[in-house]
């Protein structure tokens, strides 16, 4: 996949920012204003989606949640590209989600050109407590990814997934 640089202004408005990171993050918000307020502001959530849970950070419109998909508290969404989230999926705690990235540049600026990869998480996956899902990663439908997993490339539908960088360990049960 090849890094894609956006061309349009990704941060939004301090307004957008104020209503979704910290009225709706707010431990204060019911579940369903949390959802209304998110919606109004162009996240696209499944109205049964089960939980996202408070304190959670998103830079950007950019994402989809499934259906009874569970989001716990303190999750990071880094979202300058697209992240879609399936149904069925829970996500623990500070988990943490980025599409961003730089590409290597040579030895006097290592921190090359900027740009963004999407991510995808397919339904049914569980992302432990402590992940951190990088640039351009698709999880398979019904992955397990441990907690505090690193993952740096695509896994396998399927499978349980660990370790930094995220291995595949086992073949999981259909």
């Amino acid at each position: 996949m090849s890094l894609i640089v956006p061309s349009v202004d990704h941060v939004g408005s301090r307004s957008w920012h104020f209503w979704v990171n910290q009225i709706a993050a707010s431990r204060y918000v019911s579940q369903a204003t949390r959802k209304r307020i998110y919606g109004r502001l162009g996240l696209q959530i499944s109205p049964a989606a089960r939980a996202i849970g408070a304190g959670c950070f998103f830079h950007s419109s950019e994402i989809s949640i499934g259906a009874r998909t569970f989001i716990n508290d303190f999750c990071y969404f880094e979202n300058v590209a697209p992240i879609a989230i399936g149904d069925d999926v829970a996500i623990g705690m500070q988990t943490a989600i980025v599409t961003s990235t730089h590409e290597l540049g040579n030895r006097s600026a290592r921190s090359g050109r900027w740009g963004v990869l999407p991510v995808s998480i397919g339904d049914g996956c569980w992302i432990g407590a402590r992940a951190m899902i990088l640039p351009g990663v698709t999880i398979g439908e019904g992955t397990v990814v441990a907690a505090g997993a690193v993952v740096t490339s695509n896994c396998e539908p399927n499978h349980l997934y660990g370790g930094v960088p995220a291995q595949a360990v086992r073949k999981l049960d259909e």
